[in-house]
C-alpha cells in the first residue's frame, strides 16, 4: 500500500490480526445482536435463550471488541514503526559493519591464503634445490637471475653473465680462495739510482670444502703461482743473483729458495734441476721477470702460504695485481726518506682504510673482497724544488 505522501506501507500480520479482523468481528457481532433481538422471542428455547444473552450482554461484548481494536492498533503501530526503525537506523549499521567485517575476513583470508602459497612455493622451490643436480641447476640459473634482476640478466653480454665467465670458479667450494693477505714492502736507497726492496707476503689458501669433511674428501690439486718483474740494477748476472732472495714456503715448509735452486750460466740465470716447482726466468732489456709455479695437493680448510723477496732494483713504482679473489687484505708500504709518493691508487678504493702515518708510509686495510685484477699502484719521486 502507498500513502498519499507516497510513503510505502505494508500492513503485515500484526496490522491483520489488530486492527482488520476485530473491525471485522465487530461488524459480524453487530448484526448478530441485530439478528438476535429479532429472534428473541423465538419459540425454540435454546435460540431465544442465547439471542437474550446477546442483546443483554452486547455492552460488555462491544467492550470486549473495542479494547482487543485498540490493543491491534497499538500493536499495528509498533509494528509499522518498529520495522521502519530497523530498517532505516538499525539494518543499515549492521549491514555496513557486516559488510565490514565480510571485507577485513576476505583480506585476512586472501592475506593468509597468499602466505600459506608463498610458504608452498619456497617450500617445494626448495625441495626441488634439493634434488636437482649441479649441472641442473646451473641450466637454471639465468632464469633465476632474470626473475631476481629482470630480463638482460640472460643475456651473454650482461653483468652477470660477466661475473659468471671471470669469478664463476670461485663461487665453487672445490675452488681455493686467498684470504687474510699481507704485504709488506720496505724500499730503502741504495746508491744514486736503485734502491733496496725487501717484501714479504703471508697470506692463507682457504677451501670450503674441506671445512665439513676434512679427513674424507679426496685432496684437491691447486696451482700455486708466483710472479715478479722489475729493473735490475747491474748487469752481471752473479752479481745480482748475489743480492737477489726468493724463498716460497707452504705451512712453514719451504718448497723453493733461490739461493739453492738458481745459478748463473753464461751470464743468464736458469733454474738448478731437481727443484721443487717450475721456474722460469726471463733477463731482457734490462727487465727481471720470475715466474713460479707449483701444484699443491690440498686436504685441509686452511694453507698457509709466505713468500720473501728481496733484491736491488731500479724501479720506482709498485704495482700488485692477482689473478685470484682474495677475502680481505693489507698492503704495508715504505719508501726511502727524502722521497714522496705521487701516485696511489687502490681498486675498489671505498672497501680500503688508508693511514698515511708520514710522506714515506702507506698502511692500507680492507675487510672487504678484492677482486682479480690490478688491486694497487703507488709510485715515487723526488719532492719538486721551489
Amino acid at each position: 500500500m502507498n500513502l498519499k505522501d507516497g510513503t510505502e506501507y505494508h500492513i503485515g500480520r500484526a496490522g491483520i490480526w489488530g486492527v482488520v479482523f476485530p473491525l471485522i468481528m465487530c461488524f459480524v457481532v453487530y448484526v448478530a445482536i441485530a439478528v438476535a433481538a429479532v429472534l428473541k422471542s423465538s419459540e425454540n428455547v435454546g435460540v431465544a435463550w442465547v439471542s437474550s444473552f446477546m442483546v443483554d450482554k452486547q455492552g460488555g461484548i462491544y467492550t470486549v471488541f473495542f479494547i482487543w481494536l485498540l490493543f491491534g492498533l497499538a500493536i499495528a503501530a509498533v509494528d509499522r514503526y518498529a520495522v521502519k526503525f530497523w530498517k532505516d537506523k538499525v539494518q543499515p549499521i549492521m549491514s555496513t559493519k557486516l559488510d565490514q567485517m565480510k571485507g577485513e575476513m576476505s583480506e585476512e583470508l586472501l592475506r593468509y591464503h597468499g602466505e600459506t602459497q608463498s610458504v608452498l612455493t619456497i617450500e617445494k622451490a626448495s625441495e626441488a634445490v634439493e634434488r636437482a643436480g649441479k649441472e641442473e641447476l646451473k641450466e637454471i640459473l639465468p632464469q633465476m637471475f632474470s626473475k631476481l634482476y629482470g630480463r638482460h640478466a640472460q643475456s651473454s653480454y650482461s653483468f652477470n653473465s660477466f661475473c659468471q665467465r671471470v669469478l664463476g670458479k670461485f663461487y665453487d667450494e672445490d675452488e681455493p680462495h686467498r684470504s687474510q693477505y699481507r704485504k709488506n714492502l720496505t724500499i730503502k736507497a741504495s746508491g744514486a739510482d736503485s734502491f733496496h726492496w725487501n717484501e714479504i707476503i703471508k697470506y692463507r689458501l682457504h677451501c670450503n670444502k674441506f671445512e665439513v669433511a676434512e679427513s674424507t674428501e679426496t685432496p684437491i690439486s691447486y696451482p700455486l703461482t708466483y710472479e715478479s718483474e722489475s729493473l735490475y740494477a747491474s748487469d752481471n748476472m752473479e752479481e745480482f743473483l748475489k743480492n737477489y732472495n726468493f724463498s716460497i714456503s707452504v705451512n712453514n715448509d719451504e718448497i723453493f729458495n733461490s739461493s739453492k735452486n738458481l745459478h748463473v750460466v753464461d751470464n743468464k740465470i736458469v733454474a738448478a734441476p731437481g727443484g721443487e716447482g717450475n721456474v722460469v726466468v726471463i733477463v731482457q732489456d734490462g727487465r727481471f721477470t720470475l715466474s713460479f709455479r707449483h701444484m699443491l695437493q690440498i686436504n685441509k680448510p686452511w694453507t698457509d702460504v709466505s713468500v720473501v723477496e728481496s733484491s736491488i732494483l731500479k724501479d720506482k713504482n709498485f704495482i700488485l695485481h692477482s689473478s685470484v679473489a682474495t677475502c680481505g687484505a693489507d698492503i704495508y708500504l715504505s719508501i726511502p726518506d727524502g722521497w714522496v709518493f705521487e701516485e696511489k691508487v687502490l681498486a675498489q678504493t671505498s672497501a680500503w682504510d688508508v693511514t698515511e702515518n708520514t710522506q714515506q708510509v702507506i698502511d692500507a686495510h680492507t675487510k672487504d673482497w678484492v677482486l682479480p685484477g690490478i688491486i694497487a699502484v703507488f709510485s715515487w719521486g723526488k719532492p719538486a724544488e721551489h
